[in-house]
Parts: structure tokens; C-alpha cells; sequence
């Protein structure tokens, strides 16, 4: 099968923008290049999404405004596009949009993502192929994670010895694991989300660049001996979280009187905590691990990662040490999917989502006939 130009759009759990990223694939052979663009969501538009987050299914029972944040995200979405096609001049096939993810219940089977791809494919005159979730979701899965196809991909291209790991570090953290026999994929715990929370709402910071008020404090023991005791740590794979699952934690350490470092240090080791418990699940203790997503770049948290693996024997890189772009994986991987899902290829596995057998995913928007 030809390989086909497209464009895979990404905006993840921070809700703060958009990346894109143009590759040429057939949804088993992939050609990264290096065109990409991110686009930060317009103000209008981040404030609707703060309204929806603070209680999305009462904001989405209020068609009026779910209609409008829809439409918000999606002509942020096409600004975007219209951005890197000037800026590129591809000629483009085909359009992988995931959309902004509003809700997420694994136990309900339920996962909303906002957008309209139909006014996309009319507005750009580009076929897009979306809502990637909602077959594994008809059919018992959990619709979530999506990532394990693609990374299995980037684990041959890269020809690591198995078992490997790939670990996303997102606002929630997910970890895909590969060996000669298994494609597992989950959520492990929080990723960025805790942290960035704190920093917004005590530091006026979108974020802690590099780790840095969280290297100058110390960890709260005892609220990791509480963490170390959630449910969902001793639940088998398959399994995956809403970035809302550990507020409460976050609650807790953000109310007691601490200093702030310790805080921001205590939190950003519930990711470490969350690795480790992850990784007793697996079949056999991976040899590699690659460190892709945001908090790829909180240098702190990656001198912690990797002190623990060290432990273990297992190899530590950086996504960008092997010459990937870690900020544009999740954008590579939607274009990735939609080119599978043209191609009727799985998307989601039993050890991945939960369903009883592989399925393709995906629905295609084609653009209007006028724009043939």
C-alpha cells in the first residue's frame, strides 16, 4: 500500500493547544519528518474548556454550550492546519483528528472527545478520519490507551532489544510494553497533571521548567505510603485513567502546611511511584525503557526515573536522545491511525483496551465533493 501524506493533530489532557505534524504513512511503514507546528488554543476557547473541566457532563447536557466549544476547538484545530500547510506546501491526503478529550470513564466505557470533523473535512477539503475511540468502546473496551500500535512501530524502528518499554508522560502517564509474544498497553498513574495543577495554582506557572522547585524539596513519606495504597495500583491491565482519578491525593498534600518545594516534590514522585507499581504488572522486567511526552523535558523528574530503574537493570533514553521528537509522537501517532484505519488495520488490542479481539478504529469524513 502507498504511503499517504498526512496530517495528525494532537491536543492533550493540559488543554492548552494544539501540535500538528505532516508524515507520510500507510499505517505500517511510517516517514517522520521534521514539519511540524503547535498552536496554542485561543483565549475564548481555553476558557470554555476550563468551564467544561470543572464539571463535563453538566457542561455537556448544555447543548448551547457544548455546541460552541466544539465548534471553538475545531476552528482552532483548522487555524492550525491552514499554519503548517503555508508553512509547508504539502499536498495532504488525508487528516488524523483525535479532538479534545472532555471526559473519560473506563468503568462507564465511556470517553468524550469535543470537536466536529465533518466541518473540518468541509473546511479544509481534506478527508479526516476521527473518533478513533468509538468502536473499541461499542465493543467493551475502554477505548483507551491508543498509543501501543505506534509504539510497537517506533520499538522495531529502533531496533531495541525486547522486551522494551516506550512511557508516555503526558498528563497521565501510560506505558506500552512489547516482547516476542505481547503488545500491552495501560495507564499507570499521573503524569504531568498533578504538578502543572499545583504550579498554576500557587505559582502563577504553566508548569515546573525542569523540575526545578520540586529538586529544591524533599518527599512527604506518608503521602506516598497512602498513594502506594490506591486500588487502582494492584488492578491488572487492562486499564485507564481520567486525568480527575487522583485529585484527591492532590487535595490532601496541597491543604497540609508543608513548604511549597516539598509539596511540588512529593507530587512529582507520585509519577515515579506510579512507573514502579506499573512495572510489576509486566511479564517480564523491561531491558529498555524510552521516556517520550511533557514531562520528557522536567529534567528533575528524569534523574528520578531514572535513580529507580537503575535499580532494576533497565535502560533509560530519552525519546529525543534517539532521534524522535518527543513532543510530536502523539501527533504521529493519530496520522499513524488514520492511515491504519483507512486501511481497516487494528487499532486497539485485548491487552491494550480490553477488548475480546483486535479491532480497526476510526471514522471517515469525507470532504464535500465539490472540493474533488
Amino acid at each position: 500500500q502507498k504511503l499517504l501524506t498526512v496530517i495528525g493533530l494532537m491536543s492533550g489532557t493540559s488543554m492548552d493547544g494544539i501540535d500538528a505534524v505532516i508524515v507520510k504513512t500507510n499505517g505500517i511503514k511510517i516517514d517522520r519528518s521534521k514539519q511540524n507546528y503547535s498552536f496554542s488554543y485561543c483565549k475564548s476557547t481555553k476558557t470554555l474548556l476550563q468551564e467544561a473541566e470543572h464539571n463535563p457532563l453538566s457542561f455537556l447536557k448544555n447543548k448551547k454550550r457544548s455546541e460552541l466549544l466544539s465548534y471553538k476547538v475545531t476552528y482552532d484545530h483548522i487555524k492550525c492546519i491552514e499554519k503548517i500547510i503555508n508553512k509547508y506546501n504539502p499536498k495532504v491526503d488525508l487528516i488524523g483528528f483525535h479532538g479534545q478529550t472532555i471526559y473519560h470513564n473506563p468503568k462507564k466505557k465511556k470517553s468524550i472527545q469535543i470537536g466536529d470533523p465533518s466541518l473540518m473535512s468541509k473546511k479544509t477539503g481534506i478527508d479526516v478520519i476521527s473518533d478513533f475511540r468509538l468502536i473499541d468502546l461499542k465493543n467493551g473496551g475502554q477505548g483507551a490507551p491508543l498509543a501501543p500500535i505506534y509504539h510497537k512501530n517506533l520499538i522495531h524502528n529502533l531496533k531495541l532489544e525486547l522486551p522494551s518499554c516506550f512511557l508516555n508522560v503526558g498528563g497521565i502517564a501510560n506505558i506500552t510494553y512489547l516482547d516476542e509474544k505481547y503488545l500491552i498497553g495501560f495507564d499507570i498513574g499521573p503524569g504531568n497533571v498533578l504538578i502543572d495543577r499545583f504550579m498554576q495554582k500557587n505559582q502563577n506557572m504553566k508548569f515546573d521548567f525542569n523540575g526545578e522547585l520540586a529538586s529544591k524539596g524533599r518527599i512527604i513519606k506518608n503521602f506516598l505510603v497512602k498513594f502506594n495504597k490506591d486500588p487502582y495500583f494492584s488492578m491488572k491491565y487492562p486499564k485507564s485513567l481520567d486525568k480527575n482519578y487522583f485529585l484527591e491525593i492532590y487535595h490532601l498534600i496541597n491543604q497540609y502546611k508543608y513548604k511549597i518545594e516539598d509539596k511540588a516534590c512529593t507530587l512529582t514522585e507520585l509519577t515515579v511511584v506510579s512507573l514502579i507499581n506499573g512495572i510489576k504488572h509486566l511479564p517480564i522486567v523491561p531491558k529498555n525503557i524510552v521516556i517520550c511526552g511533557g514531562g520528557a523535558k522536567n529534567s528533575y523528574l528524569i534523574k528520578r526515573l531514572k535513580d529507580k530503574l537503575k535499580q532494576k537493570k533497565i535502560s533509560v533514553f530519552l525519546a529525543d536522545e534517539l532521534g524522535l521528537n518527543s513532543q510530536m509522537i502523539e501527533a504521529e501517532l493519530f496520522a499513524f491511525l488514520a492511515a491504519r484505519s483507512l486501511s481497516k488495520l487494528p487499532i486497539t488490542f485485548p491487552n491494550t483496551t480490553g477488548i475480546k479481539k483486535e479491532l480497526s478504529g476510526g471514522v471517515l469524513y469525507k470532504k464535500p465533493s465539490e472540493c474533488l
